[in-house]
């Protein structure tokens, strides 16, 4: 697969997300959630099974120290999946923010051309406009 089809596909697959998380917003914030404990879990399965693939003891402890986190954060998604929504939008928020400002900033660096410049102030602008609509409201 070629590099434009892989960016087309992605494109399509974005916008299909984008129409069904305008149409449906809380099934969207739900499968958000119940993704992320699935991600939490199967991140503990894995650094639990790199804990003892290694022949030392020494990362061990490291290893089924994040598992242990892994575990508590899904099990905390499951248990209060409002609290995780909250906290997931405000990360996904500041994640926002600082990539914005990091996009605007390269947009003056004096080595790109004037189409890269733009591009990155552009893209920039848009995701702080991202964080700005994602002020985070408690749940109900």
């Amino acid at each position: 697969m070629s590099f434009s089809s892989t960016l087309l596909w992605r494109g399509l697959l974005a916008i299909v997300i984008g129409v069904v998380s305008v149409a449906w917003p809380g099934v969207t914030v739900g499968a958000v959630v119940v993704l992320f404990a699935v991600y939490a879990f199967t991140a503990a399965a894995g650094d639990t099974l790199r804990a003892f693939s290694g022949d030392r003891a020494g990362p061990v402890v490291g290893y089924l120290l994040l598992a242990v986190l892994s575990l508590i954060a899904g099990a905390i998604a499951i248990a209060w999946p409002g609290i995780t929504a909250l906290v997931l939008t405000i990360w996904v928020a500041a994640w926002a923010l600082v990539t914005g400002i990091t996009e605007v900033a390269m947009a003056f660096q004096h080595r790109d051309t004037a189409g890269e410049r733009a591009m990155w102030g552009l893209t920039g602008l848009v995701s702080i406009g991202r964080h700005a609509e994602r002020r985070p409201t408690p749940p109900a």
